[in-house]
């Protein structure tokens, strides 16, 4: 079950990478997989330096920044898809350093520590960090805007509304477009 299999991994640390042995020798692997590849976008995209800059400064007794533990994360959601309780025994079969972490660091990926990072990021997360990060990478990557498809939102409104009446679209917020088609009473708004 989910709840024995989230017990067993908080007890039991994740061993980093694989080991095999024959004899005397000892042969400790990784994987790596498109970690580097996905390193290098992130590095260009610089979204450390940005969480660093947008995050509140983290407490002096924490073991792991959270601009680390959110990449992680973020990797984890590119490559793996795990859940927070698998995060470190995902992490522990890759080469540490390509995470930016040292070894003994792995094993502190746990679920608790990543929740309070998300926490912490989603107390950020607004227009203001979102537009640094589309700023930025639309420099460094050199993403044109001259074809950029706005994808609105359609909301549909069926049945009788009491104030307006059939037909009558509702007042949209100071700020937002309104488009009505009044053969389907569907109205668009783009904020």
């Amino acid at each position: 079950s989910q709840s024995r299999r989230r017990s067993d991994s908080a007890a039991t640390p994740a061993a980093p990478g694989r080991w095999a042995k024959a004899g005397d020798v000892t042969l400790h692997s990784y994987q790596v997989g498109a970690l580097p590849l996905i390193n290098r976008i992130l590095e260009r995209m610089q979204l450390e330096r940005l969480l660093r800059e947008y995050l509140p400064p983290d407490d002096p007794r924490c073991e792991i920044p959270t601009s680390h533990a959110v990449l992680v994360l973020i990797r984890n959601l590119l490559m793996s898809r795990e859940p927070l309780y698998g995060v470190a025994e995902w992490a522990a079969s890759f080469a540490p350093d390509l995470f930016d972490l040292w070894t003994h660091r792995i094993s502190m990926l746990h679920d608790d520590r990543l929740g309070r990072c998300l926490t912490r990021l989603f107390t950020v997360v607004g227009p203001e960090f979102i537009l640094a990060v589309v700023r930025h990478v639309v420099v460094e990557f050199q993403v044109t805007l001259d074809e950029l498809h706005n994808d609105s939102t359609t909301v549909s409104f069926y049945g009788k509304r009491k104030a307006a009446g059939w037909g009558v679209p509702p007042t949209p917020s100071p700020g937002a477009i309104a488009k009505h088609d009044a053969r389907t009473s569907n109205n668009c708004f783009t904020l």
